[in-house]
């Protein structure tokens, strides 16, 4: 499978490798951070995140 470039991935859903990045995590931290926001949205066997749910429990857990 063909990994999407950084213009590709300004969707709203992101894979695994994309939260990664997008967060500065590691996948067993991303994981756990889509997880707990209930970002997980499952497509087939595909798992995406859901980025707006992403970004409003980090602005939740920073206070902002």
């Amino acid at each position: 499978m063909r990994e999407r470039t950084q213009e590709q991935a300004a969707g709203r859903y992101l894979s695994i490798k994309e939260l990664q990045a997008y967060t500065s995590l590691g996948e067993g931290t991303a994981r756990k951070i889509g997880a707990e926001s209930g970002a997980v949205v499952r497509i087939g066997r595909r798992v995406l995140f859901d980025r707006q749910r992403i970004d409003d429990y980090m602005q939740a857990r920073a206070g902002v």
